[in-house]
């Protein structure tokens, strides 16, 4: 709304111009006028005109601000909130998973040496270096806590997770809560005769693995599709 005022350009245009729906020119230079950056842009000659990365880059950021400011939303769920296609091709912005109030709960993650905030990566490295994944807009991380699943990773390690994954469907890694407690741990799906559980597994043998069955205090948070393993040297 604050940009449509700016720039004289309907916002349902600039809505399309994101979504890439659009394919006409109009109303670009006056877009880039009011966000004051390089009224430049791509043809392919098919699909019609391609905003800059940093027409586009201005423009998201200004939306995310105003979904926040109207709709009350934080800044993830505002990023999430937008049309996959108004964050092609600009930097991918990975914030750090929240674990206080806006999951409605505190979360204790037992002995966290600090956080990792937030990352900002290029769109290609996201695509090239993270698969099998819900939404790049599901990302987050999580900043490895305990010595419990050493030596995949260590205490203050970068976890990537996918919040679209609320469910352990398949056996693998997730992030996961057990009454307050937070644990980063292998859950295996075990048939038994009394109907299938979890069993949390560290990869430090010195931890021992146990179950979640049918009563429990339980929620998975997200899945970790990547891990990066610290070294001192």
């Amino acid at each position: 709304m604050q940009l449509a005022e700016a720039s004289g350009v309907k916002q349902s245009d600039i809505s399309k111009l994101e979504r890439g729906d659009s394919r006409s020119t109009t109303g670009l230079v006056a877009l880039a006028r009011a966000l004051k950056v390089d009224p430049n842009w791509l043809d392919d000659g098919d699909t019609g005109p391609v905003l800059s990365l940093e027409l586009k880059r201005r423009i998201a950021e200004i939306d995310i601000k105003e979904r926040q400011a109207r709709l009350g939303l934080s800044p993830v769920e505002a990023i999430k909130a937008l049309p996959d296609a108004a964050l092609r091709g600009i930097d991918v912005v990975i914030p750090q998973f929240e674990t206080g109030g806006s999951m409605g709960r505190g979360v204790v993650l037992a002995d966290q040496p600090g956080v990792i905030k937030e990352w900002r990566v290029s769109e290609q490295w996201a695509q090239q270096n993270i698969h099998r994944i819900t939404s790049i807009k599901n990302l987050a991380i999580v900043t490895g806590f305990g010595p419990s699943m050493q030596p995949l990773f260590n205490p203050g390690d970068p976890l990537l997770v996918d919040r679209g994954v609320t469910r352990a469907d398949v056996d693998g890694i997730y992030f996961f809560r057990v009454g307050d407690e937070g644990f980063v741990k292998q859950l295996q799906r075990i048939p038994t005769v009394a109907g299938l559980v979890l069993r949390a597994k560290s990869y430090n043998t010195l931890y021992d693995p146990f179950d979640i069955t049918t009563g429990m205090d339980f929620e998975v948070f997200a899945r970790v599709v990547k891990v990066w393993k610290g070294e001192e040297f």
